[in-house]
């Protein structure tokens, strides 16, 4: 259990800082254009109280009144933070969409909300007046003249208030709603309740503890409210953050070095960047002490190489989920002492987490007959979470509640990740593979993490991907400008070692990762890829722009 605010509201917690940080930075945040500075905004926790206080009021100006829901998009920035805090202040509930999901799931998500305003810029407005489901919703924009009747500066007239209200929350009030796509169907609406945004701050200060007046860089913009309820300041990197691999990793590193950062919260991709930086011009950064890395898996490499580019800093992996974040964790030193595993070893659960591995083919609708399914250390399964901080429910999705969350006696529920994994003898999450990336075949199932980690340390393979579309499978391979003959031997016979079935192998110069965190690998479109191979082999065209095929026999 953890210590309510006496009004159940996540932005109390906030005001407890904000009266203690004064004139100290709250929230530092780059404007960048590509690698190119063109500005920096900054706040102190006296004047964020300030701007939450005034925006709060602003609100009330315009009729908007306790659980009337908000769309809200715009990037990172000081409007975004004072404004989100303002809303979850007032008891109004912020809406989160990516408009990059595409027309079709923007439109799904916005037909199950009922927004009383949209804020955004002037091009997505413009937009927003041809979706039938936004046309009639009042709007807010953040780069119109400030003057104008529309403008977002309107709201932050000056108050005399120092503090906003922290209007009561209950249980199961809604704190926020993100909405995030997966490959198919609707988009889900994350229902997280003040409660639970609570929760998972509790969660991961036990897990990963943060003393105030530290100085945290975090790429995940979604960190900086939890910095906030910590007491520690935020400094966004330098860097746009949908394009994290292209960083530029000398500037990131000064930019470390100048502000004294001691906390670093990030994806692969931009560890990647910097350690890679770090090591080739022997630049240190001596106030780091902790580094939280997570967002998609970390390989053998990584791990070697931030460890020698900051040996003073504590680097933990961390695994979690939109629903549940974290799961588990283990730091990089624990990871050298333990046992080699095949898969992705992600450390024992959280606090306050439960894991369960589980062997699924359905829909299931009680605890009792998960108990049932249960698997014992060492078997595989799909990876289910439960604690207090784990997300009871998605937003008027009764379709997505049936089948991802499962009601436990004690209250909660048991979340499926879709990811597959076990437990080993210590209680340590290994994680093989996502349930819908597994490879079949007459019979035989196969998790594709064992599989890509064995041929990503062949030498000169940067990154692999086990693909399936139909009944045929597919390798993708980005690799260095090797002996090309000698790595298809190579990978063929690793292949033939892990009993996997006849593939056919695609070189690539790159290979697609997700746009969030440039980390994950972007498996939809190496299916949409594979799927447009097959289709010009069949009509005798050429193979997919940019990839070379060759024929994998086991």
């Amino acid at each position: 259990m953890f210590p309510l605010p006496d009004s159940g509201n996540l932005v109390e917690l906030i005001c407890q800082q904000i009266e203690r940080g004064g004139g100290r930075l709250a929230i530092r945040i780059p404007d960048m254009d590509g690698n190119t500075l063109l500005g920096e905004d900054s706040i102190s926790w006296r004047q964020l109280g300030a701007e939450m206080a005034a925006c709060q009021h602003g609100l009330q100006r315009l009729g908007l009144a306790v659980d009337d829901q908000v769309v809200v998009v715009l990037k990172p920035g000081l409007r975004l933070y004072t404004l989100t805090l303002a809303l979850l202040a007032s008891g109004m509930v912020p809406i989160f969409v990516d408009p990059g999901m595409g027309l079709k799931k923007v439109r799904q998500a916005m037909a199950s909300v009922e927004p009383k305003l949209l804020i955004t810029y002037r091009h997505v407005r413009r937009f927003a007046r041809w979706l039938p489901e936004l046309r009639k919703v009042p709007s807010l924009v953040v780069d119109g003249p400030a003057e104008h009747k529309n403008s977002l500066a309107g709201l932050y007239l000056p108050v005399e208030q120092a503090l906003p209200v922290c209007v009561a929350r209950d249980k199961k009030d809604i704190g926020l709603i993100t909405f995030t796509s997966g490959s198919t169907g609707a988009p889900k609406g994350s229902n997280r309740t003040h409660y639970s945004l609570i929760a998972q701050h509790f969660t991961l200060q036990a897990h990963l503890p943060a003393s105030a007046n530290e100085i945290e860089m975090p790429c995940l913009p979604v960190l900086v409210i939890h910095n906030l309820c910590n007491g520690v300041s935020s400094i966004l990197p330098r860097v746009s953050l949908n394009a994290q691999a292209a960083g530029d990793g000398m500037q990131l590193l000064k930019q470390m070095q100048s502000e004294g950062i001691t906390r670093l919260a990030c994806a692969p991709a931009f560890l990647d960047v910097i350690a890679e930086a770090a090591l080739a011009r022997g630049v240190s950064v001596p106030t780091l002490h902790t580094v939280a890395v997570g967002g998609a898996t970390v390989p053998a490499a990584l791990c070697d190489k931030v460890s020698r580019a900051f040996p003073q800093a504590q680097v933990h992996i961390v695994y979690g989920s939109t629903e549940a974040e974290p799961i588990s964790s283990i730091t990089v030193q624990e990871w050298y002492k333990a046992a080699a595993v095949s898969g992705y070893r992600v450390g024992p659960a959280a606090h306050g987490c439960e894991i369960c591995i589980a062997n699924l083919s359905g829909e299931i609708a009680t605890e009792e007959a998960l108990m049932a399914l249960r698997q014992p250390a060492g078997k595989v399964g799909e990876v289910l979470v439960s604690g207090e901080h784990v997300l009871d429910s998605y937003y008027n999705n009764d379709a997505a509640n049936a089948a991802l969350k499962i009601p436990r006696a004690q209250g909660g529920v048991w979340h499926r990740t879709g990811d597959c994994g076990y437990l080993d003898d210590r209680g340590q999450l290994v994680l093989t593979g996502r349930l819908g990336d597994r490879l079949h075949w007459d019979g035989v199932w196969l998790d594709v993490y064992p599989v890509e980690r064995r041929l990503d340390q062949l030498p000169g393979v940067r990154r692999s991907a086990l693909i399936q579309v139909g009944l045929h499978h597919y390798v993708f391979l980005e690799a260095d400008n090797t002996d090309r003959k000698t790595l298809h031997q190579q990978v063929s016979a690793a292949l033939v070692d892990m009993a996997c079935p006849p593939m056919t192998l695609i070189w690539l110069d790159t290979m697609p990762v997700d746009g969030r965190h440039n980390s994950k690998i972007d498996r939809p479109l190496l299916r949409e890829r594979a799927a447009r191979y097959r289709f010009r082999l069949r009509r005798r065209f050429l193979p997919v722009a940019g990839a070379h095929e060759k024929r994998l026999l086991p």
